[in-house]
Parts: C-alpha cells; structure tokens; sequence
C-alpha cells in the first residue's frame, strides 16, 4: 500500500458535509433507476428485490447498479469536486500488490470462520454442486457489488468526510451508512449490523492511510464471493448459487442462520482481530493522511 494522498485543491471544512449530503440522495435515485432498468430488461417486475432471481439476473442487476455508481460517483467528482476519476482512490502506483494483498486476506478471514464452523459441526458440508456457468455469473456479481460499494462508501463519503472531521470520526460515520444500507437483507439482527459496521471499519482502515481504493475491493470481493459462491452461506441475508451446499442443525449467533457468515458472533472476533492487526500495520508503516 502506498500514500497516493495529493494535498491540491483541498475543500474548505464545510465541503466534505455538504458533498456527502447532496451524494446519498442522488445515488439511492439514480442507482434505483438503472436497477429498475436492468429489472425491466429482464423481465422482473418492480418488486424484484423481494423475490429469488437466477444467478443471471442477479449478475445483470449487479451490472446495472455498478453502471448507476460509476454514472453518480463519477459525475460528482468531476463536476462537484473537480477532480479526477483516479483520485477516488485507482492510483496505479503498486495497485497488484494491494489487489493480490486484499484479496488474500479477504479469503483467508471467510475460510477460517468456514472451518472453524465446519470443525465444531456448526454447519455440514452436505454437497458439492460446480456450474461453471453460474459460477462466472456470480463472480462478475461480486465484482460489480465490490466496486459499486466501494467507490460510494470508501472512495467518497469517507474521502469527503475526513476533509471536514477527523479521520476516525469519518470512519465511524461511513461504517454506520454502511451497516445500515444493509438492513434491507433478510433476518438483520444487532450481531449482522455490528458486524457490518465492523466490516466498513476493515476496509475503511487501509482507505484512511493510503486512499488507494484496490485494497478495500478486493478484500470486499473475496470476502463476499468465497462466503457465498463458494463455502454456501447466504450473503448479507441474500441466497446466491454456491459450490459447496451447508446445513446447520440450527439456526444460531454461533453460524449466523439465515443471515449468513455475517451474522456469527464468530465473524464478529475474526473480524476485531483483523482489524488490530492492519490498524497496527497500517501505524508502523504509513502516515494518517488527515491527521
């Protein structure tokens, strides 16, 4: 990871607020209209977020929401910030290293929460079903979901918030939007919040110190796609194809239930433990770019 932080052009405090406020708006609106779009592309009536679509459909619904972020987030740092497209955070310099870096960690937390479950027979291993086609479907899903997310929370409201407040107070504050925009999933509990929250914390952390934008997708990306597509939990409360088919005896705060790997008070301490040790890396190693 490397400072990419350029101190040009840098708002008055009272415009990082304003930015964020006039964005949430706009991009509910527009990301809801590209999604009523590709709905209707495909068939699905305007109630199509409460019903259980295909792999297909849901990749096509993925595509559409990351075109309406691109179009928002786009839009607003070029004409409201007036600046550019890379400095959301897509600074080339070591992009590789931070992307295999991400995507390593985000794995390796969702395997070790997947085993430790399997171990202690919280969940079974019941069937393996491989559909490559679904499998690729899901992936590019993940990717838009990653990217779209990542480029509100992270490269946006957090980059504008921490030019008006100070970057922990910045970070708490996208952490919550986070969480919260997460309630539409399906049995939302406190642990399934908190652990969203935790989990804007995660991917806030490395965005603080270095505004780079590769760490925070990737991790985002693999996180969801191995708890989903490949180890079968339900992601955010939403079923999706996976390889591996589970079972639980029952549903409780030790597997997460319905919500899935989210909703574990198990991801919760993997999750604080990942944290202390990136924030203690990320202190070693790099400057708070807002302090």
């Amino acid at each position: 990871m490397e400072n990419n932080a350029s101190p040009e052009n840098k708002p008055t405090s009272s415009d990082g607020w304003q930015r964020v406020i006039a964005i949430i708006p706009v991009f509910i609106i527009v990301v809801g209209l590209f999604q009523i779009a590709g709905a209707s592309l495909i068939g699905l009536d305007s109630d199509f977020y409460l019903k259980e679509k295909t792999p297909l459909q849901d990749m096509i619904l993925g595509l559409f929401m990351l075109a309406g972020s691109f179009a928002t987030v786009f839009t607003f740092k070029l004409l409201v910030d007036k600046e550019s497209i890379i400095s959301l955070g897509f600074y080339p310099t070591a992009c590789y290293k931070e992307i295999i870096a991400g995507i390593l960690i985000g794995t390796v937390m969702i395997s070790l929460g997947f085993f430790i479950l399997l171990q202690f027979k919280e969940i079974y291993w019941s069937n393996t079903i491989i559909e490559l086609l679904n499998l690729i479907f899901s992936f590019l899903l993940f990717i838009s979901v990653a990217i779209s997310e990542e480029l509100i929370f992270r490269g946006y409201i957090l980059s504008n918030l921490m030019r008006s407040i100070k970057p922990g107070f910045a970070l708490i504050i996208t952490s919550l939007l986070f969480s919260i925009i997460h309630f539409p999933g399906g049995n939302f509990s406190w642990i399934s919040f908190s652990n969203i929250f935790l989990a804007g914390i995660l991917l806030g952390l490395p965005y603080i110190y270095t505004q780079s934008l590769w760490f925070p997708i990737a991790m985002h990306f693999s996180w969801n796609f191995f708890q989903g597509p490949i180890y079968g939990f339900n992601v955010s409360g939403n079923e999706t194809y996976s390889i591996i088919q589970q079972s639980r005896v029952e549903e409780n705060i030790i597997n997460g239930g319905s919500f899935g790997f989210e909703g574990s008070v198990l991801c919760l301490i993997i999750q604080v433990i990942a944290i202390i040790i990136i924030w203690l890396y990320l202190k070693k190693n790099f400057d708070c770019l807002s302090q």
